[in-house]
């Protein structure tokens, strides 16, 4: 029968090019998630530094996902790409047309390079002059951030290519941002401050990925803030994308609260260590924990389904 109907290879099953298109809460996917080991879905989760798993028996491709804000780069390979302005000038123009622009053209470069995933555009806010990272952010108001940061979102995905708005959320400060720092803020200035850049983004321009962020908000890791992440960033605001982490550089980046809190993937340069303790973490919980790393594993393949590698 034709039409809509999935096609089933004589040894292979469900292929993922069967799921392209396929509504996230279709049962198909439960089908297809049906085929993946444990292993496997530890080895998604865990892998998600720059390249993604390959799973060639059931189609799954490899995708490559790219910094920065300011055009392509590889830390470890040699890669000629355009040098934009960075973002503080981009931010100056007050022009979301620019901005679109300028996403558009990324996504061109990235196409042709092989590049599915692009880590922008940075979203945090300006703190002080000082701040080490302000040159990969728009500005210090949240309003110009979040529209400026729309419009490069739309420009890159709309040709395309999938964006990745970072880092969610609070990630202000360079000064012990890769230890673990552990940042206070009232729910006021959550809202008002921090949260509105990536809120706007959402609602205008339906990203397709979020990273998470480094820092411990409140005492609590920001990529395995369950509160953050599936209550305000998916549950209030309608985020149906993936989460990643940003580089896992220390133990309080722990992939057992990435999975329960709703964090995808791992940025993870180091992957067996990831992978075995998230395996210990299953054998201890295999209901519960299993659960929260199918859920982790379905948003995956749901967008590695919706990237170029698919296409």
């Amino acid at each position: 029968m034709e039409g809509d109907a999935p096609t089933y290879g004589a040894e292979n099953g469900l292929q993922l090019a069967d799921m392209v298109g396929v509504a996230y809460d279709d049962p198909q996917w439960d089908a297809f998630l049906d085929q993946l080991t444990l292993d496997e879905q530890v080895d998604l989760f865990s892998q998600g530094a720059y390249s993604s798993l390959e799973i060639d028996r059931l189609g799954i491709p490899s995708i490559t996902m790219l910094d920065s804000p300011a055009g392509l780069n590889s830390l470890f390979s040699e890669l000629t790409s355009a040098a934009y302005p960075n973002e503080a000038v981009v931010g100056s123009t007050w022009n979301d047309e620019l901005a679109y622009a300028l996403g558009e053209s990324v996504a061109g470069e990235a196409l042709a390079y092989g590049v599915d995933v692009w880590y922008a555009p940075g979203m945090n806010l300006h703190r002080t002059a000082m701040g080490g990272r302000d040159f990969e952010y728009f500005s210090e108001d949240p309003y110009l951030t979040g529209k400026m940061a729309a419009a490069m979102v739309s420009g890159s995905e709309d040709n395309g290519v999938l964006t990745t708005i970072k880092h969610f959320v609070l990630n202000d400060q360079e000064v012990n941002a890769r230890s673990g720092i552990n940042v206070f803020a009232s729910e006021q200035a959550l809202r008002e401050l921090y949260l509105e850049p990536f809120e706007i983004s959402v609602k205008d321009a339906n990203p397709s990925g979020a990273m998470s962020s480094f820092i411990n908000l409140g005492g609590n890791w920001a990529g395995g803030n369950e509160d953050l992440l599936q209550e305000v960033l998916r549950g209030e605001w309608g985020f149906d994308g993936f989460v990643s982490t940003d580089a896992v550089l220390g133990g309080w980046m722990n992939p057992e609260l990435a999975a329960r809190g709703g964090n995808d993937w791992m940025l993870a340069v180091l992957t067996t260590a990831t992978a075995n303790t998230m395996k210990s973490a299953v054998d201890d919980d295999p209901v519960g924990l299993g659960e929260a790393l199918r859920d982790r594993v379905h948003t995956i393949l749901y967008s590695v389904a919706q990237t170029p590698s698919m296409s």
